[in-house]
C-alpha cells in the first residue's frame, strides 16, 4: 500500500514543513503549552496544612506549579523581587517533597543567611541535623552541645 501521499500531506501540515510559521504562531503554541503545565501543577499538588493561611494566593499557585516542574523536569528555579516571599515558597515547596516523594533538601546559601535558614527549617519544615565533618561547626548548636554530630 502506498502511503506516499498521504505521508507529504501530514509532514505538510506538521511542524516539519518547509514553509515559515509567523513568529506569533510560535509565541501562541508556547504560551497554550506553559499555561497548560500551570494548570497541571495547580491540581497535581496541594500545600501542606503546616502552611495553613501563611501563603499569598499567589504564592501557592506559584508552588503547586514549582512543584509540577521539579517533579517533571528534576529542577526548579524560583526568582522574584525582594519581600514577595521566596523563602516561604521554596519551604513549603520543599515539605512538598518531603511529605510526597520523602525527599530531603539540600539548601545551598550564602553565609549571612544561613541562621534565617535554620530558623525557617526548624519552624516549618524539618528538624535540622548535623553530618559529621572532619571539624565540628560552633555555629551549630547539635555540634556544640555534644562531642560529635
Amino acid at each position: 500500500m502506498d502511503i506516499s501521499a498521504e505521508l507529504i500531506q501530514v509532514i505538510e501540515q506538521s511542524w516539519a514543513s518547509e514553509k515559515t510559521l509567523p513568529p506569533y504562531h510560535i509565541y501562541i503554541k508556547m504560551a497554550y503549552h506553559l499555561a497548560q503545565e500551570a494548570r497541571a501543577g495547580l491540581s497535581e499538588f496541594r500545600i501542606p496544612p503546616e502552611f495553613g493561611n501563611r501563603l499569598f494566593d499567589y504564592q501557592v499557585a506559584a508552588v503547586k506549579i514549582a512543584a509540577h516542574h521539579l517533579n517533571k523536569r528534576g529542577g526548579v528555579l524560583i526568582g522574584d523581587v525582594v519581600g514577595l516571599g521566596k523563602t516561604l515558597m521554596a519551604t513549603a515547596l520543599a515539605k512538598i517533597f518531603q511529605d510526597d516523594h520523602f525527599t530531603e533538601t539540600l539548601i545551598l546559601c550564602p553565609k549571612n543567611l544561613v541562621k534565617m535558614w535554620r530558623i525557617t527549617s526548624r519552624n516549618i519544615v524539618w528538624s535540622p541535623r548535623c553530618f559529621p565533618s572532619p571539624r565540628q561547626s560552633p555555629s551549630c548548636p547539635s555540634c556544640a552541645a555534644t562531642a560529635s554530630c
